[in-house]
């Protein structure tokens, strides 16, 4: 972060590791749907075939699961390191916070 390389290292290991990780966490959500479908009376839709809606069911379950594990985590994450927030920046420098203890360059 100090070299304000993390961005263009992110995006690179994203194109690297998405091929490789993408067939993956695809297979995971078809056969989460699958358990779901088989084990709760979910109606499917006269449209939709069985895969399709075994996917869609893994991929939407598998959404809110990630997301309401990510929103308390994030917060976590401002709560015990507010300076390395952008935001909670210029309030530090404004309160006298040392560089020093803010740990920002």
């Amino acid at each position: 972060m100090r070299a304000r390389s993390n961005v263009p290292f992110a995006v690179i290991g994203c194109w690297i590791t998405n091929p490789f990780t993408t067939p993956a966490v695809l297979i995971a959500q078809f056969q989460l749907g699958e358990w779901m479908r088989e084990t709760f009376p979910v109606p499917t839709p006269a449209f939709l075939d069985l895969k399709a809606t075994s996917f869609i069911i893994g991929m939407i379950t598998t959404g809110v699961v990630l997301a309401l594990l990510a929103y308390p985590i994030v917060h976590l994450f401002s709560l015990l390191l507010p300076q390395h927030l952008p935001v909670r920046r210029p309030l530090l420098k404004k309160a006298g916070v040392p560089a020093v203890e803010r740990d920002v360059p």
